[in-house]
């Protein structure tokens, strides 16, 4: 996997604000701050591989279809939003951020 490197200065000080001099640190990245994003499909759901590749490379997705007027509305007045709905999920429990553009 790549990747970014970017020069950091880190100042470590007490309770009192005094600064540390020489102090020895650890710094874990814990979340990706830069939105990097893909769009997907449903087809994602219940595909282990594809999930697993997704969430290793992206922190940011964009449905494909899913939240167009034709997927959620197929017939006037009835509306079925369970394919988004997982999608959904399935970006929530991954920490990913998802931008619908279709919803109006």
């Amino acid at each position: 996997m790549e990747q970014r490197k970017r020069a950091v200065t880190i100042h470590v000080s007490d309770q009192q604000g005094n600064r540390l001099q020489g102090a020895a640190i650890t710094i874990n990245q814990v979340s990706k701050d830069f939105p990097f994003g893909s769009a997907r499909a449903h087809t994602i759901l219940g595909n282990l591989p594809y999930q697993n590749w997704f969430v290793e490379r992206f922190n940011a997705a964009v449905f494909e279809n899913e939240l167009k007027w034709y997927a959620t509305e197929p017939d006037q007045g009835k509306t079925n939003y369970t394919l988004a709905d997982q999608m959904l999920e399935f970006v929530r429990a991954h920490q990913i951020i998802a931008r619908g553009h279709n919803i109006f």
